[in-house]
């Protein structure tokens, strides 16, 4: 858990993207995580569109957090962006996860639980 897991959570709660935002740039690892699985809960344009600009991250843990964070809530749009992500991807662990989370949206997207 990050040092600020808890106020994270909460303004996820609350639908609070644009708050959890900030927290995409904080130094420590596990706040970044946080706030990348807070936004993918939050949903909405906001916050998938900064979950979008998250998986350019040099870090490959962020860039598998932000792959399940989109395949949660990400919609057609977000699809093709992992796709897009996924042809560059060099990390096989990230390239997985992202591919996990295209399957999530496409059953999702054509009316299929996931």
């Amino acid at each position: 858990m990050g040092k600020h897991t808890e106020k994270i959570n909460k303004l996820a709660e609350k639908k609070k993207a644009g708050k959890i935002v900030g927290y995409l740039n904080d130094k420590d690892l596990e706040t970044r995580i946080d706030a990348i699985r807070a936004l993918g809960r939050c949903g909405g344009e906001e916050a998938i569109n900064r979950l979008i600009t998250q998986m350019a991250s040099q870090n490959p843990q962020e860039r598998i957090e932000v792959a399940k964070a989109l395949g949660e809530c990400g919609p057609d749009a977000a699809f093709y962006q992992l796709s897009h992500y996924a042809a560059r991807e060099t990390n096989d662990a990230v390239k997985e996860a992202m591919k996990e989370a295209m399957g999530k949206i496409h059953k999702r997207t054509n009316g299929k639980d996931g």
